[in-house]
Formats: structure tokens, sequence, C-alpha cells
């Protein structure tokens, strides 16, 4: 099915309950169908019935399934696709919304007639590996009746196991992977080695530099070096990393690995990090920060392969172009069109010693140009050069195909190579064909996917999680370019076991007027942007400044779900924001850092003797997006589905 992301948020105030209502084209046969009972928990926004480009339009929703009453077994969990309205009139069903009991008969939408299929979408939903069921028969209820015998759920085995794969590990490659990993661990350590052996007596060597180079960078030194432009960017002199994170990282590695996929990391360094030396007089071993071969050496040693001459490939090809980062602003910490070329050049050299890439068709490209105007950055070129005007857009190279038009990156299911990352991957401007992604298609031949959020960095094994098995069947290699400071602490884990796909039961809904009542400020830790609003949903406001907002807050859970072994609890967000979340139940904890797209987040807990969830909400102080939380769910979970972690 292709499912289609739009729209704007309405305000749609119309007759409830619904009617039931006939599919053009007739119903489908008795076997395929399917009578429930059950909850929606997310519902896709509707555009203006006026305003919309075409007159016919369904939604999707959520909907958690109670009960089968009759008809085949179904997941506890699906997707439903609705009327949304016909010649520009809403239909009844547009009426649908979060927390509303429904009975209706469902039926799979791939046996729905093409008039059906072919129709435009409202669709909002992102969890992509839930089954899809036409609605219809659609009727509001008050209670779930009693039924002696409901149909069992259709369910998977209790261990998220992934699919047969199309394509297995070869031999060869996995030899070569290690011949890479062993030749970089032994670079490390010879570099240690000419220092003394002691990481911290090297890094304390390095004073001098350190105090030279931070005289220079806050003067914001600039200059052209023949037809390229650099200032003293931001060197990170801190320890670079923590070991949380290297631990993190193996997990995501075994995680992969468990799925005979391949993990190749390239930390994206800092801008100063790659010209340091043009301003002031350069270490030992052209290296400002030993702690950062540290971290190699801890990831090699772990099985984790990482790029380890990222640094200095970027010095030896940063006169090739005019900017590797965007030198003529100072707080921009982006890549620019050098450095996306450099990592992607990196690595395509270690792609293709994979045999499946080898062997795959290649896809012939050629090298247009494009200029930041109308794009995300729009920065002009720097003064100083009569070569580039400062009144012009920076120009940088692109991936195009014989038709003129750049290369497309999916979030596809096929390709061998997926990329993984944040908006980084994205620039200078993957619209345009010019990004990390886009430049592994030209080198390589192999049109990569790419998994990819504003700020995702930190979230990555969630992301990868929860975009399901299938996600990764056709892959052989991840490659994850990581902005620098994510490395300051440990990637997000996983919750307990899969939220998602577990078989749950709600056993308590909190909306409106009702939030208030259940969810208990710290009267220590509440922010002046912190307010309910009238129809009871949780605001935080971000500060003007470059302060944190964040508000603590308690849920006492209810006894009911002390009759479960696990539970899980949702919040409901009106708002498509950057709030980092923190979850805390006795000894457990569970951190999210939200990137602007989903209006639902679920954390997973096995259950203790503890009765209350303590809730830390920070707003980002860059990206002002205010925070509302408009409800919250709990559900039992009594056989959970646990990840296949790997080891």
């Amino acid at each position: 099915m292709k499912r289609i992301t739009i729209y704007i948020i309405l305000g749609l105030t119309l007759l409830w309950p619904v009617n039931s209502f006939a599919i053009a084209g007739g119903h489908e046969p008795e076997p395929n169908v399917s009578i429930v009972e059950g909850t929606v928990t997310k519902v896709s926004s509707l555009p203006i019935a006026e305003a919309n480009p075409y007159p016919d339009c369904y939604f999707t929703a959520l909907l958690e399934i109670h009960q089968i009453v009759s008809g085949r077994s179904v997941p506890q969990k699906v997707i439903l696709v609705l009327p949304g309205f016909f010649s520009r009139k809403y239909a009844a069903e547009a009426g649908l919304k979060v927390g509303d009991k429904i009975t209706a008969k469902l039926m799979p939408f791939s046996l729905m007639p093409a008039n059906v299929k072919e129709t435009q979408q409202a669709d909002e939903i992102e969890d992509s590996d839930l089954e899809i069921f036409f609605a219809d028969n659609v009727s509001a209820i008050k209670d779930f009746k009693a039924v002696k015998k409901p149909v069992p759920f259709l369910v998977e085995e209790n261990s998220l196991r992934p699919e047969k794969r199309l394509f297995s590990i070869v031999p060869e490659d996995k030899a070569a992977r290690q011949e890479q990993i062993q030749k970089d661990l032994r670079e490390v350590k010879a570099a240690l080695s000419r220092h003394g052996g002691d990481w911290d007596k090297w890094y304390s060597s390095l004073k001098p530099f350190r105090d030279n180079y931070n005289v220079t960078y806050s003067a914001k030194a600039s200059k052209w070096i023949d037809d390229s432009f650099f200032s003293a960017g931001y060197l990170d002199n801190s320890n670079i990393y923590s070991p949380d994170f290297v631990k993190s990282v193996v997990a995501l590695k075994n995680y992969l690995a468990a799925r005979n996929v391949d993990l190749i990391l390239v930390r994206v360094p800092n801008k100063g990090e790659v010209d340091y030396d043009l301003f002031t007089p350069v270490p030992d071993d052209h290296v400002s920060n030993p702690y950062l071969l540290k971290m190699y050496k801890e990831l090699l040693e772990a099985d984790v392969e990482i790029v380890t001459n990222i640094i200095p490939k970027a010095k030896e090809k940063r006169l090739k172009f005019p900017l590797m980062y965007w030198y003529q602003d100072f707080e921009q910490n982006h890549p620019a069109e050098g450095m996306a070329w450099v990592i992607a050049e990196e690595l395509s050299d270690r792609l293709k010693r994979y045999s499946r890439i080898r062997s795959l068709p290649k896809k012939k490209y050629s090298i247009g140009s494009a200029s930041t105007a109308e794009d995300w950055i729009g920065f002009k070129w720097p003064t100083g050069n009569p070569k580039f005007s400062s009144d012009d857009y920076v120009g940088f190279s692109t991936v195009i195909d014989d038709n003129g038009h750049p290369v497309t990156i999916n979030r596809g299911l096929d390709s061998p190579v997926l990329v993984l990352g944040s908006s980084f991957i994205t620039a200078p401007s993957i619209a345009k064909g010019a990004s990390i992604p886009s430049y592994i298609a030209y080198l390589t031949g192999v049109v990569p996917d790419m998994l990819q959020r504003r700020d995702g960095d930190f979230m990555m094994p969630r992301l990868i999680a929860q975009e399901g098995e299938d996600s990764l069947r056709n892959r052989v290699v991840c490659v994850f370019p990581f902005v620098p400071w994510v490395a300051h602490k440990a990637l997000a884990q996983l919750p307990a076991f899969d939220t998602e796909k577990s078989a749950k039961a709600l056993v308590a809904s909190y909306s409106g007027p009702d939030l208030e009542t259940v969810l208990h400020p710290d009267a220590g830790k509440i922010d002046p942007g912190f307010m309910f609003s009238k129809d009871g949903a949780l605001h935080l406001q971000p500060h003007n400044s470059k302060s944190n907002s964040s508000v603590t807050f308690q849920l006492k859970l209810p006894e009911s779900v002390r009759k479960y072994s696990h539970f899980v609890v949702s919040l409901d967000l009106s708002s498509k924001d950057f709030t980092g979340i923190k979850v805390a139940y006795g000894k457990q904890v569970d951190t999210i850092k939200r990137s602007g797209q989903a209006t639902e987040e679920r954390f997973g807990f096995t259950a203790t003797p503890e009765g209350t969830l303590t809730f830390d909400i920070v707003a980002d102080r860059y990206k002002k997006v205010p925070v509302e939380i408009k409800g919250v769910r709990l559900y039992g979970v009594e056989k959970p589905l646990y990840y296949k972690v790997g080891e």
C-alpha cells in the first residue's frame, strides 16, 4: 500500500456516533472478515476538504483491539483505513478521536478494490510494520460487551526473531572486516606507544597547544588559502566520550549482528579538528586530543568498526574544496560539501569489500551543481576572494541521473546499505543530491537507503528497533556517521521489551481535566513555562534564552497495573517537538529524545512493588517548539515480546 503522510492538524467537530457505510465495489468474502471491539489510540489529521486538491480522502487510525467478537484472528494492534470525506463532504467517521471505543468490521486492506486503494489517504501513523485493515460498519459503543468465546488474537512467538534473510554473510567479507579492524587497532596502539603509553600524560602534554588555539578560536580567526576558506572552529578539549557510549554502541553492533548486519561508524569531526593546524603550531602526530584515539581503541577492541583516519583524510583533501564546513558562520556545525565527500569516500572504500555490493548492477550518475539559494542554510560565499563573490550563494556539487534529476535517497527496504544518522547526513542538501548518502551512491553505484531523524543519533538503537525486522532483512551493512557530541553519553537503550508488538490490555487512560488530577508536579522542579491549559493538556513553553525549560511530575499507578508482570506507559502529545523525556520507575529508567515527528511515546517496565512513575520533561533549548502532552495511558502486559539483542 502506498502511504502518504500529510497535512495540518484540524479541529473537526462532527456528529458521533458514526453510521455504517458501504465500500464502492462491494464487501469482501466473509472468511476475510473480523468483527472487533477496541479503543482508538491515534488518529491521522484530515486536510480541509474545501481546500484539498482531491475531492475524496480516507484517513488512518490506530486501534487497540479489546476483543475479536467473531471472524478470523487478527493482531491486537492494527492500522485502520477509514472514510474522511467524499465529494468534499465529511463522512461521519471523520469525527473519530483518541479514546473512542468502537465496534467495526475489519477486512484486509490488500483485498480492497482499486478505487479504494488509489484514493488519497491522510496518514500520520509511523508503525509501518503493523497490518492494515479497511474498517466497515463502524459504530461508537459505551462499553465492551461480554463475549463468551472471543476469537484469539493473532500473535507472534514470544521472542522477536528475524525473518529469513535473502542473503547470508560471506566468510570473505567477515575476514576483510576483521582485517580492517585489526589494522586500525595496530595504528592506534602504535600512536599511543610513541607517546609513552599513557593517555592522560599525552593529553596533559598538549596544554600549550590548547591554550594557543583557544586564543585564535576566541578571536574567530579566518582566512582563505588559495581557493579554500577556513576559520578557527570548535575543538573538543574534553574526554571526548563516555565509557557508557562505548557500551551502548557495542549493544547496537550486537543487535545488528544478531540479524547478520554489520555496522561501520564514523565520528563526524568538529569543524576545528580539520583545520586547527592552519592557525596554530601543531602537536606531534597532528593529534589535537588523544582521548579520541582512546575511544577508537576501546571500540575496535570491542569488535566495533569505526573509521579512524577521517581527520587525516579531511586534512589531506581540504584544499580540494572551497568549504569543508560552513566556516563563514562560527555557530554552524553541519558539514559542507567537502566534509560530506570525504566521509562518503572513506565509507565507500569499506563498502566495496562486501561481495553483495560488488555483485549488484551499478547505477551510473553524473556530477551536477547547485547552490544554497532557496535551501535550508542559504549561505553566501565568504568575503576576500575575487573568484567567489560574497553576493552569490555558495555552490556545491550534486549527484544527478541521466535526466538531470538529483539522486533520490529513500527510507526504503531493499538496499544492502542503510545510512543511519541525523541532519548531518543530509547536508549540504540531500534534496538537491548533495549529502553523504548521495555521494555514496555516486562512488559505489549502489543507492543506499536511509534512516534519519533530526537530532536522531542518540535514539538510533530505538529507531532501528521501531522500524521492525523487515527493515534489516535485505541489509548487509549499516553505516553511521554520528555527531561528535553524542559520544558524551550512552545511546538510548532499548525498552525492557517491545512495547509495540507485545500484546497489551488498556488498564487506565487519562486526558482532559483528569490529567491534572493524576499528574503531580514536583514543587521544586516546576518551570515558569509550565502550565495545565483549560482543556487539561500539560504545556511546557521553551525559554527565549539558551537555558532549559523543564518539569518533573509523578503518576501514581492504579492497582489494576499490578495484575500484570510488565506494563507500558504511553504519552500522547499534540506537539511535534524535540523534548527529552526520562521516565523512572524505581531503579528502572527509560529515556528518549523526541525528533519532531511522532505524537505518541511509549515506555516499558517490569512490574515491581514500586507504585509511582516519575517523569522528567526537558524542552529543547535550541528548537523552541512548545511541548503539549494531552493524555497518558497505561497498558498491562502479561507476556512481553523481547528483542533479540545478540551477544
